[in-house]
């Protein structure tokens, strides 16, 4: 299954993956850590997904608002 991943770097602070789909969040030093982290949780607790997986019809759409 694809999951939408967002991450953002905190300054100073470090990094933190967010999968709106799962609703969950996780942090690293590096995005890389951040993400590796947010897939390690996926996997130990997969029922984060069950919404997604369950879900009628799942569309993923990008808009970029500038702000």
């Amino acid at each position: 299954m694809e999951i939408a991943i967002t991450t953002e770097e905190v300054v100073g602070k470090g990094w933190i993956a967010f999968a709106p789909e799962a609703r969950t969040t996780a942090q690293g030093d590096t995005e890389a850590e951040a993400i590796r982290n947010l897939v390690q949780l996926l996997k130990k607790y997969p029922d984060l997904l069950e919404e997604a997986r369950s879900a009628h019809s799942r569309h993923v759409t990008v808009e970029l608002i500038p702000v």
